[in-house]
């Protein structure tokens, strides 16, 4: 039998000093992004979507709406080989509209993954005060708990979500911010709107992950909704099923920061 040492089961691990650092094409975070040279029009990630993130537009222009995609890779494989390329996943942003890129296709240059662009910072007067510190409450609104371990994860030693002041309380009455995953499901409804209520003002409302964002793989149907913003109203949107721990930092450093 081989032996494991005690010294490499027990190694510490490092703490990521660089949350802002690019994330690596293999960490499993990705969004398709059309190539326009190769890709041809023929509406193959569009009948395979299976949440309806891909639609064409003019036959020329495909758009993405990242709040939706789930990053199956069904269309990857679906559509023509270099057709869809592998992008950098997307951060959050603050209204569902900026989440959705529309691609140009049959043309001369290749779509790019977006380079994120720096901004003037303007913070609102309600983030200003959530500039140092914030009490954060989760609220499971029927997701699969796969946004639960991500989240769960930020507070772990590898990305330490306490040094910027990010701390998880058990109660809505101490928090400051609300992270709600899930498609809201009608069974939790009631829950979300008095855990909305019981939240002292001013506080963000944070939708995490696809479900969450646009309904995603469980939401439109009569027991489930299409997001949390059919039911309160969100402050930040970060898509993914489920995002990774340092897209929630990046987005939450970043709405802190007032650069999204």
């Amino acid at each position: 039998m081989r032996r494991i040492s005690c010294k490499r089961i027990c190694r510490p691990k490092v703490t990521i000093k660089d949350i802002d650092a690019q994330r690596s094409s293999n960490s499993g975070r990705w969004m398709p992004v059309p190539d326009g040279l190769v890709c041809s029009g023929c509406t193959a990630c569009v009948k395979i979507c299976p949440t309806g993130a891909i639609t064409l537009k003019n036959d020329r222009q495909l758009v993405f709406k990242y709040d939706a995609c789930i990053a199956c890779r069904a269309c990857v494989d679906a559509c023509a080989p270099g057709a869809l390329v592998m992008g950098p996943g997307i951060d959050g942003a603050t209204s569902r509209g900026a989440l959705t890129h529309t691609f140009s296709i049959n043309k001369l240059s290749p779509n790019l993954p977006e380079k994120p662009q720096t901004k003037d910072a303007v913070i609102p007067e309600k983030i200003k005060i959530f500039a140092r510190s914030m009490h954060v409450r989760e609220v499971d609104c029927g997701s699969c708990n796969a946004c639960e371990l991500e989240i769960a994860a930020i507070s772990n030693p590898v990305y330490d979500a306490e040094r910027f002041g990010i701390h998880i309380v058990a109660s809505p009455r101490h928090a400051d911010v609300l992270f709600v995953t899930g498609p809201v499901t009608r069974q939790m409804e009631l829950a979300l709107r008095k855990t909305d209520a019981a939240t002292p003002t001013p506080k963000l409302i944070v939708a995490i992950g696809a479900c969450a964002c646009s309904g995603g793989l469980f939401g439109n149907t009569p027991v489930t909704g299409t997001g949390v913003d059919e039911f309160i109203g969100v402050d930040l949107y970060i898509p993914g099923c489920p995002p990774s721990p340092r897209a929630i930092l990046r987005s939450i450093l970043a709405l802190r920061s007032g650069t999204i």
